[in-house]
């Protein structure tokens, strides 16, 4: 039987709790047993770089080369540090960035671009990211409330149907609808959904490979109601209208 693992060890390492450096890189799967039957190749060229053309190409080739560089180790260091490195002031915030601040360098207060026919581009070529749930929640209540705010002020609640299968009243008991409501777990959405038209989403999971809805697939919210959003993909080769229903 064959096995196909994919991944980078440059990137996230596993997670033990309070564990030293040591414990986390005795869980990598290159200090397994089984190691030693793996065949690995790497992966050289970077689509991304490839496809770009122009001053975009070389920007993101020497970014691509940058990550490299820390990924292995390369890179120079702070003087006076072991492993802290230097970043290119160009992509950062100052460090009392506000929310405000970074939606407005991030989306430049939704002005400008998202007026004009490159509307849709606008809005898919860019995202912030975080590391945790709670600050994912945060920085999407306050942008899709500034998201077209004069137009759309309003946004649309939207609440999942959070039950358990079992009937068993002990166990409806320890697991309250109030506990299920609160769990915030990646890869789904919150229970509480704010939505806007116009506004941009991401898929969470594989859906339909065929018709291109799969994980990060970034569409446009194109209607509303109450268990149904039909969106159009404006990613990628396939530009079509879907609808999907809410569970």
């Amino acid at each position: 039987k064959v096995i196909v693992f994919g991944g980078d060890f440059r990137q996230v390492l596993p997670v033990v709790q309070k564990g030293s450096r040591n414990n986390i890189v005795d869980q990598c799967i290159n200090r397994s047993f089984l190691w030693r039957h793996v065949i690995s190749l790497r992966l050289q060229d970077n689509m991304r770089v490839l496809r770009a053309v122009g001053e975009e190409a070389a920007v993101l080739d020497d970014f691509s080369k940058y990550l490299l560089r820390i990924g292995d180790g390369s890179e120079p260091t702070i003087a006076g540090t072991e492993f802290n490195v230097s970043i290119d002031p160009t992509i950062t915030l100052p460090n009392e960035t506000t929310l405000n601040r970074l939606y407005e360098s991030v989306y430049h207060n939704f002005s400008g671009s998202i007026n004009n026919d490159n509307k849709e581009s606008f809005l898919t070529s860019r995202a912030i990211l975080t590391p945790n749930n709670v600050d994912v929640n945060n920085v999407n209540d306050y942008l899709i409330k500034e998201f077209e705010k004069d137009t759309v002020p309003d946004c649309t609640d939207l609440y999942s149907a959070d039950a358990l299968d079992s009937q068993n009243e002990e166990i409806q008991l320890l697991y309250p609808v109030e506990y299920l409501n609160s769990i915030n777990y990646g890869g789904i959405p919150p229970h509480h959904l704010k939505l806007k038209i116009g506004c941009p989403i991401t898929l969470l999971r594989n859906i339909d490979a065929s018709s291109v809805l799969c994980n990060r697939t970034r569409l446009i919210c194109l209607h509303i109601q109450p268990r149904i959003i039909t969106a159009k993909i404006v990613t990628g080769k396939y530009k079509i209208l879907i609808s999907y229903k809410i569970t």
